[in-house]
């Protein structure tokens, strides 16, 4: 419903406009293929099939792209790697940086399947920054919007224990997906002369802080 049916409301209602400045949507990096060689550019193959999430997301920026590319809207589409940090949802949170925040300060002890596994992590005020400057570029097309680097479960599950003073093991269970997956984000930064600035253990620190600070648990 919110994937594609809203989106095609949206480009339907925006195709017939002639004011708009920039369109701005957000993809994942889920819709690439497992398959691909890291880091992964925007014209690497794709595969959807994963999850009803993936499908539905792969099939939304399809859309996206077919109004861009028929009725010449001014969209850039992003495609997000892992975003985290302030303000994220941390109740019953599938997302591995809050649900393993909230499990330290709670449990105690943060408990993974596998640690092994690398993938893309980017602060929330860095795609932030992105996105704003985005609207003034004058651009149309895909660009990923990640922080160009791989980190491991074991990077980010050692800094949260670090930084909350808790133990970590794994469980060393398989788990899907690549074991080293990260985004090239040379175009992104040629476009939009932009590069994320903050690493991992900045990035923990302040939502560490915030979940602290605001959020009742």
């Amino acid at each position: 419903e919110i994937n594609i049916n809203f989106t095609k409301k949206l480009l339907e209602f925006a195709k017939n406009k002639n004011k708009f400045k920039k369109i701005i949507h957000l993809s994942s990096a889920i819709i690439y293929d497992n398959e691909n060689t890291s880091p992964v550019l925007e014209n690497d193959k794709l595969y959807l099939n994963y999850s009803n999430y993936s499908f539905t997301k792969g099939m939304s920026e399809h859309y996206v792209n077919f109004y861009r590319e028929t009725f010449g809207l001014p969209i850039i589409i992003f495609r997000l790697s892992n975003i985290y940090g302030p303000y994220q949802n941390v109740n019953d949170s599938p997302f591995l940086v809050p649900s393993k925040i909230v499990e330290a300060l709670t449990k105690k002890e943060i408990v993974v399947y596998n640690l092994k596994p690398k993938r893309d992590w980017i602060y929330s005020e860095d795609a932030a920054e992105a996105i704003v400057r985005s609207l003034t570029a004058d651009y149309s097309g895909i660009l990923n919007l990640a922080s160009g680097k791989g980190s491991s479960v074991d990077d980010i599950i050692s800094e949260i224990a670090k930084q909350t003073n808790v133990p970590y093991s794994s469980l060393e269970k398989d788990t899907n997906g690549p074991l080293d997956f990260y985004c090239d984000i040379s175009k992104i930064k040629k476009v939009l002369d932009w590069t994320p600035v903050t690493d991992i253990p900045e990035g923990i620190k302040k939502t560490v802080d915030y979940i602290k600070k605001n959020i009742k648990l």
